[in-house]
């Protein structure tokens, strides 16, 4: 552990997010790997930029599989995708990252905070998208789709006005 601290944090973060896809892999700590993303927050803790930007770079491949899936028709395995690898992903991101200035990040974060199980912290996201882009359709959805999953009755009574106004135009 001591010479740890010599490797470079790259690599450092690197064996982090191998060792949670081992944890994820293996029967026996596959629940606690989803439930506590130990190995991701660790690398967070490391250098909070260098790995917001890598854990954005694997959740990506996740969300792109995990829309792949839903546009197949195939829910069942979208909802896994999102109950069981995003889960980790939103956990991390959620237990603080700093900002980013990069948009589409920021969309991918608040995208990956609602597909893993954490609407309340997406909504706040999109909420903060929408101050800066409130007529953007991608913050637009984004911000309904965590309403509806939020589901108390004023924010279902928001997300269907959302709804109401893009389907208008």
């Amino acid at each position: 552990a001591a010479n740890d601290e010599l490797l470079d944090p790259s690599i450092r973060i690197e064996a982090l997010i191998t060792r949670h896809n081992l944890r994820m892999a293996d029967v026996t700590t596959r629940q606690a790997a989803i439930t506590t993303a130990q190995d991701l927050i660790t690398a967070l803790r490391l250098d909070d930029m260098l790995a917001r930007d890598l854990l954005l770079e694997r959740a990506l491949e996740l969300l792109d599989q995990l829309d792949y899936e839903r546009e197949q028709g195939r829910h069942f395995e979208s909802d896994r995708i999102g109950a069981n690898l995003l889960q980790p992903y939103a956990l991390a991101f959620d237990s603080g990252v700093p900002p980013s200035s990069n948009l589409f990040d920021r969309v991918t974060i608040a995208r990956i905070l609602r597909e893993g199980g954490r609407p309340e912290s997406a909504l706040k996201a999109w909420d903060n998208l929408a101050r800066e882009h409130p007529a953007a359709l991608e913050v637009l959805l984004g911000r309904a789709d965590s309403l509806m999953a939020v589901g108390d009755e004023g924010s279902l009574g928001e997300a269907m006005l959302i709804y109401r106004r893009l389907a208008q135009g």
